[in-house]
């Protein structure tokens, strides 16, 4: 019916056998359907795994060819291998017993007083007494002002010798205030053991003041000098 209908209306043989083989091919095709939306995803990450592997492996070859890899796995085996070494105990040497040192020699000690020096002449040696009996006068200490003089003193006026210390005694310590000094000392060694020293004398009280020359002689007894002669120098 179809094919007639079609031969009258368009005067024309019917072309509908060709068309409908066309259709019936067309529709025996398989549909074609978009791939699903997890398939997409699935692709994408897998490709993004290769991309890393290939770099991770690019990687580890540039490692390889510049030696680091090497030196890292050689320092690793060398700490492994010290670390199974045993550090040896060190073992202190046994103490050498030491003999004490002996005791120093004994050794006489060289007398030095206040009125000696051994390494002085008679000159200085004299001079320095002279001016420790002219110290003790200054301080009124009669007795180190006594103890200047020689038992064999020449006495003045011919006093005995009690009579003269006991007036020099008292001329010494009635004043409140003394003082001796001894200017421009003139040193002369008359004899081995005898120095004969001249200067000017200032001597100064609270009361009084005098300015003499004198002339005194000492001599050395023993380890000292004594004085043996006094008196005014002309």
């Amino acid at each position: 019916m179809a094919r007639l209908a079609y031969d009258s209306a368009f005067g024309t043989p019917s072309k509908l056998p060709a068309l409908q083989l066309d259709l019936q091919k067309q529709l025996s095709k398989p549909p074609r359907t978009k791939p699903s939306t997890d398939s997409d995803g699935l692709a994408r990450a897998l490709t993004r795994a290769r991309q890393e592997i290939d770099d991770l492996t690019r990687i580890r070859d540039s490692l390889l060819s510049s030696g680091r890899v090497a030196m890292v796995e050689s320092s690793d085996a060398q700490t492994k291998e010290s670390a199974s070494v045993e550090t040896p105990r060190l073992t202190l040497p046994e103490k050498v017993p030491v003999a004490p040192l002996p005791p120093p020699p004994e050794v006489d000690p060289v007398p030095v007083g206040p009125l000696f020096r051994p390494t002085e002449t008679p000159e200085v040696a004299a001079l320095r007494t002279l001016r420790a009996w002219a110290a003790a006068w200054s301080a009124q200490d009669v007795d180190a002002y006594l103890g200047f003089y020689d038992a064999q003193f020449v006495l003045p006026e011919k006093l005995s010798r009690q009579a003269w210390e006991a007036r020099r005694r008292e001329r010494i310590s009635a004043p409140k205030a003394i003082k001796v000094e001894m200017v421009s000392p003139q040193v002369k060694l008359t004899g081995p053991d005898k120095v004969e020293i001249t200067y000017k004398q200032l001597y100064q009280t609270d009361e009084a003041k005098l300015v003499l020359r004198k002339r005194i002689v000492l001599t050395k007894k023993g380890k000292e000098w004594k004085i043996v002669s006094e008196r005014e120098a002309g």
